[in-house]
């Protein structure tokens, strides 16, 4: 069973119960091999909850657990472009 955080910014609880439910069917498909229909529903994920990191670090490993090394780069500079620069601290 997931556990909800306790913050997540700019995202309304209905979207992280979709967010929850969306995971958990990626993990069930990938845990029964079927890899395909697991990039199909991260992909729909994506375009539906653009907002979330996990979806395009998640179709990076799917990719890469496939042998799709290019989409998998391409799933992964994704990830990466999504997060934020972390400020500094001024000593």
């Amino acid at each position: 069973m997931a556990v909800l955080p306790q913050q997540n910014a700019g995202v309304t609880p209905p979207a992280l119960l979709i967010h929850i439910e969306l995971a958990d069917a990626i993990r069930t498909l990938r845990e029964s091999g079927q890899l395909a229909e697991a990039i199909a529903k991260c992909i729909e994920a994506q375009s539906l909850l653009p907002e979330y990191h996990l979806f395009p670090k998640l179709l990076a490993d799917l990719y890469f657990q496939q042998g799709d090394y290019d989409s998998a780069f391409v799933a992964l500079a994704d990830f990466l472009a999504k997060i934020r620069p972390i400020p500094k601290l001024l000593a």
